[in-house]
């Protein structure tokens, strides 16, 4: 990773690994795993990224996690526990916003969900049905994290 972080710098490009779930990896999996893996790399162009949905699996506290990643953090994947619509599932809005405008986060936040729209990369990701409808996703996700950011 870290002559990748050489080769992202020369191009001008921060690299934003994420933990993922323990259901779809083994290396990373938690924001102490992967804030040890980035301690190690030692690069300003490597980063991290903080996905909702595997944290909500693999954390215990969304707060204690962003707090953990937050000297690395570059990027943050708004996912419902489901892959579904954001604020129809079980995550934690209120402490996640909560802790990222406490951190005076002011990166990227991304709706990541996932449809059969595209059979192929629907089949490699093992999503067999959708759980929102695409348009609702788009549009009250949107919607939902521009309300959640500025209640917060």
């Amino acid at each position: 990773m870290q002559k990748a972080g050489e080769y992202a710098q020369a191009a001008n490009v921060v690299l934003a690994p994420e933990a993922l779930n323990r259901f779809e990896c083994y290396l990373v999996n938690t924001m102490t795993d992967l804030s040890s893996l980035l301690e190690q790399v030692n690069h300003s162009y490597v980063g991290a990224i903080y996905d909702t949905h595997h944290a909500n699996i693999e954390e215990k506290s969304h707060s204690y996690a962003i707090k953990k990643i937050a000297p690395y953090l570059k990027h943050v994947h708004i996912s419902e526990n489901d892959r579904g619509t954001p604020g129809k599932g079980l995550v934690n809005w209120d402490e996640v916003f909560r802790v990222l405008k406490e951190l005076e986060y002011d990166g990227w936040l991304t709706l990541e969900s996932f449809s059969t729209t595209i059979p192929e990369f629907a089949n490699a990701i093992n999503v067999w049905r959708n759980f929102s409808p695409a348009d609702e996703v788009f549009q009250q996700g949107f919607e939902f994290v521009k309300r959640k950011w500025n209640e917060t």
